[in-house]
């Protein structure tokens, strides 16, 4: 017999900044890392080729996951989304929308398609 595990989404700021969110077992200890657990929120955006600041892909990360956009569907489907997002930001931001689109849709694509 198989035993199921239940999990949790816990939403946390990195030692760097960075708003995630992670699948964590629920009713795991209270010291339990959500570094450790399952990514399911904004793919990492760090080291994809961005013409970005090391800060302003900060504040892009961080302004996705305050929009919600956390899958390949939430950027093609949200109310809001992506290009409305990027707009309010500023040029630089909206130069990368194609960009944007490609990682998460890589990311999708590494998470089995599960990822939204």
């Amino acid at each position: 017999m198989t035993q199921q595990t239940e999990l949790t989404i816990v939403q946390f700021t990195d030692k760097d900044g960075y708003k995630r969110q992670a699948y964590v077992r629920a009713g795991g200890p209270a010291s339990e890392n959500p570094n450790w657990g399952i990514p399911c929120g904004v793919p990492i955006l760090t080291n994809k080729g961005l013409p970005l600041s090391n800060k302003e892909i900060l504040l892009l990360n961080n302004t996705l996951f305050d929009q919600g956009l956390f899958t390949y569907d939430d950027v093609l489907h949200a109310k809001g989304g992506l290009t409305n997002t990027l707009t309010k930001m500023g040029p630089q931001f909206k130069a990368v929308k194609r960009q944007l689109i490609i990682i998460y849709k890589i990311a999708k694509l590494a998470s089995g398609g599960s990822n939204g």
